[in-house]
C-alpha cells in the first residue's frame, strides 16, 4: 500500500464466530455511548415527572361522600301481589339509568331541587328476589347528596306511574348524612412511592431512545476502535484531564509545563513523542502538520505539547500557527497574540527570523500566526509558504504546523503538498467515523503521509495511566462558524519573549 495513502477499510475476521462476538461487543459499546452522551435527560424528565406526581397527587385530593335508602316497592293491590311488586322492582331498576341518560328523571330532579345540574350521582340497585330497591348517591358534598338522594325518592314514584303504573316507595332505611369520606387521603408514603413509580416509568421511557441514540453516533471511542476503522498507526492515546480553573491563577492553560497537570498526561505525551519519532524518521519527516476533523478536538492543544515534549528531548523544535483564522498558539502559550506572525511573513511585512520567537530555557522556537486574515487557504498554498518551510527545514530538527480542521477549511490540504506528514488528532466520541475516514482520505489524496492518529481526551483503561481527569480541547469561534469556547479561560499576556 502507498505510504502516502490510509486503508481506511475496517479489519474483517477470519472466523464467522469471533466477528460476530465484535459486533455484540460494538453493540453495547454503541449503547453505551449514547447513554454518555445524553444520561443526564431521561434523570431530568424523571425529576420533572416525580416532583409533578407528588405535587398532583397532594393537590387533586378530593373528598367524596356516599349515602344511599333503601326503599320497598309496592304496587296495586291484587292477587300475587308480593310476586307483581318484585317484578316491578327489577323492571324499574332496569329503566331508572334510561330515565336518568334521557332527561326526564333528570330534569324533574332538577326542578326539584331547584337547580340546573346534579350534585352527585345517582345509583339504584334491587336485592336479588325481593321488592327492596337501594338507591346509592355519591358526591364531594355531604349535605347536597342527602337533598339529591331525598329527591330521587320524592320524584321517581311519580315519574313511573307513567311507566308501570302507580307506584309506592315506603323507606325502609335511610342512611342519612355522612359524616366520613369514602375515600381517605393518600399518606404522604403513598404520595412518595407512587411519585417514584410514575419517574422510574418515564427514566425508561426516555432511557430507551438515548440508547438506541448511540446506535447512530458512529464516533471512535477507544484505541481499539481506532485501529479498527481506521487501520492506521496510533502515536498513543491522550487522557482527559480537567481542572479547576482558578482566575487569579496564571496557569489555566493544558501544557506539560503546567505543575497542575496530571502524571498521567505527561507520561502518555512522552508516548507519543516516542512514536511520533520513530515514525518521523523512518519517513524523514521534517515538516509536520497536526489536524483533526472537525473543531473542538484539541488539536492545537495536541501541538503545542508535543513541540514542547520534543523540545524537552533536546531537540530544536519550530512551532507553527497555521490557523490564521482562528490563531490559538498564542493564547496557549501566553504570548502577544498582536505580535507578527505567520501572515506578515506570507504578505512580505516582516522577515522570517524577527517574527519566530524563542521561549526562554526550552529550545522551542514559535511563530504565531499574526494578523488573522480570511484569505489562509490563498496564503497557504502561495510560493511564499513554500520558500518558508524549504528554509525552516535547515533551521529547525523538526517543524510542527498547526493547521485548521480538514472538513472545515481547504488549509489543510493547501499545506499537505509543501509538508512531509501530518499527524491526525482523533478526539474520543467527537467526529464521526465516516468523516474521520473522509478527512483522511482528502490528507492522503493531496500527496500528504500520514505518520499516525493520536486519540485525545480519553477516558479511564484508555491510556493505562490513572484515572478519569475530564474533558478539555474546546475551541473558540472560527471566522466561519461558531463552535463554542476555550475550556482554558481567558489568556493573559505575558508580553513578548526573547
Amino acid at each position: 500500500m502507498d505510504n502516502n495513502t490510509v486503508n481506511t477499510s475496517p479489519r474483517k475476521t477470519d472466523s464467522w464466530n469471533e466477528e460476530d462476538k465484535i459486533d455484540l461487543f460494538q453493540l453495547f459499546s454503541d449503547l453505551w455511548k449514547g447513554f454518555r452522551a445524553g444520561w443526564w435527560i431521561p434523570l431530568i424528565f424523571a425529576a420533572a415527572a416525580g416532583i409533578w406526581s407528588y405535587r398532583c397527587a397532594d393537590r387533586s385530593y378530593t373528598p367524596w361522600y356516599k349515602t344511599s335508602a333503601t326503599v320497598y316497592v309496592s304496587m296495586a293491590s291484587g292477587e300475587n301481589g308480593s310476586y307483581q311488586d318484585m317484578l316491578s322492582a327489577e323492571q324499574m331498576a332496569e329503566v331508572f339509568p334510561y330515565l336518568m341518560q334521557n332527561g326526564v328523571l333528570t330534569d324533574a330532579i332538577e326542578n326539584k331541587l331547584g337547580r340546573e345540574d346534579l350534585p352527585g350521582t345517582v345509583d339504584l340497585e334491587v336485592d336479588s328476589g325481593t321488592n327492596l330497591l337501594t338507591f346509592t348517591v355519591t358526591g364531594s358534598s355531604p349535605e347536597e347528596i342527602h337533598e339529591l338522594l331525598e329527591a330521587v325518592l320524592e320524584v321517581f314514584p311519580d315519574t313511573l306511574s307513567f311507566i308501570v303504573g302507580p307506584t309506592e316507595f315506603t323507606l325502609f332505611k335511610d342512611m342519612g348524612i355522612p359524616e366520613e369520606p369514602v375515600n381517605s387521603k393518600p399518606s404522604e408514603l403513598t404520595i412518595i412511592r407512587n411519585s417514584v413509580k410514575s419517574a422510574g416509568k418515564v427514566y425508561l421511557a426516555v432511557l430507551v431512545p438515548i440508547l438506541l441514540y448511540g446506535l447512530t453516533i458512529h464516533t471512535i471511542s477507544s484505541r481499539e476502535e481506532l485501529k479498527q476503522y481506521l487501520n492506521a498507526v496510533n502515536l498513543g492515546v491522550l487522557p482527559a484531564v480537567k481542572f479547576k480553573k482558578r482566575k487569579k491563577h496564571r496557569r489555566n492553560q493544558l501544557t506539560m509545563d503546567n505543575p497542575r497537570v496530571p502524571f498521567g498526561f505527561r507520561e502518555s505525551l512522552r508516548t507519543v513523542r516516542t512514536r511520533f519519532e520513530r515514525e518521523a524518521e523512518k519517513n524523514d519527516s521534517r515538516v509536520v502538520l497536526v489536524t483533526s476533523t472537525i473543531p473542538g478536538e484539541g488539536k492545537t492543544t495536541t501541538a503545542v505539547n508535543l513541540a514542547m515534549s520534543l523540545a524537552e528531548s533536546g531537540r530544536k523544535i519550530l512551532l507553527v500557527d497555521g490557523d490564521m483564522r482562528n490563531p490559538s498558539v498564542a493564547g496557549i502559550l501566553q504570548m502577544d497574540e498582536k505580535r507578527d506572525g505567520l501572515s506578515e511573513v506570507l504578505t512580505g511585512r516582516c522577515p522570517a527570523e524577527d517574527a519566530i520567537t524563542e521561549l526562554p530555557d526550552t529550545g522551542l522556537y514559535v511563530l504565531t500566526a499574526g494578523e488573522t486574515t480570511s484569505r489562509s487557504t490563498d496564503l497557504l498554498s502561495c510560493a511564499a509558504m513554500k520558500d518558508f518551510l524549504d528554509k525552516v527545514r535547515d533551521y529547525a530538527d523538526y517543524v510542527i504546523v498547526d493547521t485548521p480542521p480538514v472538513m472545515v477549511l481547504g488549509d489543510s490540504m493547501a499545506l499537505g503538498k509543501y509538508a512531509d506528514g501530518c499527524i491526525y488528532v482523533v478526539r474520543c466520541d467527537c467526529a464521526r467515523r465516516h468523516l474521520i475516514l473522509e478527512g483522511l482520505s482528502q490528507i492522503g489524496e493531496n500527496g500528504c503521509r500520514i505518520l499516525g492518529t493520536i486519540l485525545n481526551d480519553a477516558a479511564e483503561g484508555s491510556t493505562g495511566y490513572g484515572s478519569r481527569y475530564g474533558h478539555y480541547g474546546k475551541y473558540g469561534k472560527y471566522g466561519y462558524g461558531k463552535y463554542g469556547k476555550y475550556g482554558y479561560g481567558k489568556y493573559g499576556s505575558r508580553g513578548k519573549y526573547g
